[in-house]
């Protein structure tokens, strides 16, 4: 073989590798896609599970602030009337007013624990407002995310195929011209 078919054969051998690594990275091209696509959704899942809160948890009302100030309201009833000693007259004088402030004390008790229940119900209907405008806004970055990566994996796998059938073209067009 002399040696300028020689270098033909080993250019047309080159260029026809070169398209068929261009044709396997366009392969490759979409398994890195998908690789990074699973990334994504994975970040995403993550993001959204860090979005969301237990609103049920939140739902609850500590009564143990409550119970305190009842207790204490009725000790401090039973403490007056202990100290009247064996005045019964006393006694049932003071029974009516001191069963009145324990009644009124148990009732205010009673109402700013409504109020604390409506403002704990409010917080939560703002933070899953929140929370839904989160998620929200999550799903259309990852929509957004997907079609640049998906135009920007068509753009490559394209680049990639075309290089190739050139390759393939190139070693075609050479084959012609050492055979003519």
């Amino acid at each position: 073989m002399d040696p300028l078919t020689a270098k033909i054969l080993i250019t047309l051998g080159l260029q026809a590798a070169s398209g068929i690594g261009d044709l396997i990275s366009a392969n490759k091209s979409r398994e890195y896609m998908q690789d990074a696509e699973d990334q994504a959704s994975l970040a995403v899942e993550e993001a959204m599970k860090q979005a969301k809160i237990n609103a049920e948890k939140l739902r609850t009302v500590n009564e143990d602030i409550y119970t305190p100030q009842i207790e204490a309201t009725s000790q401090a009833a039973s403490q007056i009337l202990e100290n009247v000693g064996g005045d019964f007259r006393t006694a049932l004088a003071l029974a009516p007013s001191l069963q009145q402030q324990v009644s009124k004390t148990q009732q205010d008790i009673f109402a700013q624990r409504q109020k604390d229940i409506q403002e704990l119900e409010s917080d939560i209907a703002t933070e899953e407002q929140a929370v839904a405008k989160r998620i929200q806004d999550i799903q259309l970055e990852r929509a957004k995310g997907a079609q640049i990566a998906a135009a920007q994996y068509e753009q490559q796998r394209t680049g990639q195929m075309q290089g190739g059938f050139e390759a393939f073209g190139e070693v075609g067009a050479g084959l012609f011209n050492y055979l003519a």
